[in-house]
């Protein structure tokens, strides 16, 4: 799919996000505050999200429901209208006895050691993940340039100028933020601009945002989406899975990235 295919069918989230992108001020200043980009730059800028995708959460979220409080998977996580959802359960101690996906900490690993650029951006937002994903980093070998939790009142409050609505677009959440990490960084090093940028992601939604903006919004930068997808096997058992590449703007995808789907969690939106 090519630029020009991506502006003939712009979403108005799409054109919403974009708007956002322009006002980089606020994004940068609220990044800054998250971020240690150091003083060489990197060819190239790699993002992870945490849940499902470094650590292996097995996590149940307890829902309270019209019929009751039921348990959740924190994978294919889901709320119906009126529900009240108990995130507490993401509990520093529960964080503290989640054991990482052995394969992609091995990635990560290897990544920051040629040098590259890592951040984390994760969908928590307890207060006490600022804190505690990085210790959890930190344990199993993995130096982090920046990190970032999407739905942490923090990253509510700081980036809420940025939108007419309450809330960042859903699909697009993950995505901006990105976005303004890697304006960031081109702003800190301009004469050294990044050639390429991994995005190591489980949750669809948060695919299909970043197919549909980061090419449009970066066409000098070659990218590369990976899906990590749950087997049948176990709920500890993750399969690595390129889902698309894409340069000089164009996004080689068969189909509409804005309805990318993995076979995982069919019913997750």
């Amino acid at each position: 799919l090519s630029v020009s295919a991506l502006v003939g069918c712009r979403t108005s989230a799409l054109e919403e996000s974009l708007r956002i992108l322009n006002q980089r001020a606020i994004l940068f200043s609220f990044l800054e505050e998250h971020s240690d980009l150091g003083t060489r730059p990197a060819a190239e800028a790699v993002f992870f999200d945490f849940d499902h995708t470094l650590a292996d959460t097995q996590t149940t979220i307890p829902v309270d429901t019209e019929y009751g409080t039921e348990q959740r998977d924190s994978k294919c996580f889901f709320l119906r209208a009126g529900e009240r959802p108990h995130f507490e359960a993401l509990s520093p101690q529960e964080l503290a006895r989640t054991g990482p996906i052995d394969s992609m900490v091995q990635i990560a690993r290897q990544l920051e050691a040629r040098g590259d650029l890592l951040f984390i951006v994760t969908a928590r937002g307890e207060s006490h993940t600022w804190n505690t994903i990085p210790l959890w980093l930190k344990k199993n070998g993995i130096k982090i340039n920046g990190l970032v939790a999407a739905n942490a009142k923090e990253t509510v409050d700081g980036l809420k100028p940025l939108s007419r609505d309450t809330k960042l677009p859903h699909d697009f959440k993950k995505a901006l933020i990105i976005a303004g990490w890697i304006e960031l960084i081109q702003s800190k090093f301009p004469e050294s601009p990044l050639k390429s940028v991994s995005y190591y992601e489980d949750t669809d939604h948060h695919l299909r945002g970043a197919m549909q903006l980061l090419p449009l919004a970066f066409p000098d930068i070659e990218f590369h989406f990976y899906d990590i997808l749950r087997t049948q096997r176990s709920p500890g058992k993750y399969r690595l899975t390129p889902i698309a590449n894409a340069s000089h703007g164009t996004l080689d995808l068969p189909g509409d990235p804005a309805h990318y789907a993995s076979p995982d969690c069919p019913d997750e939106d």
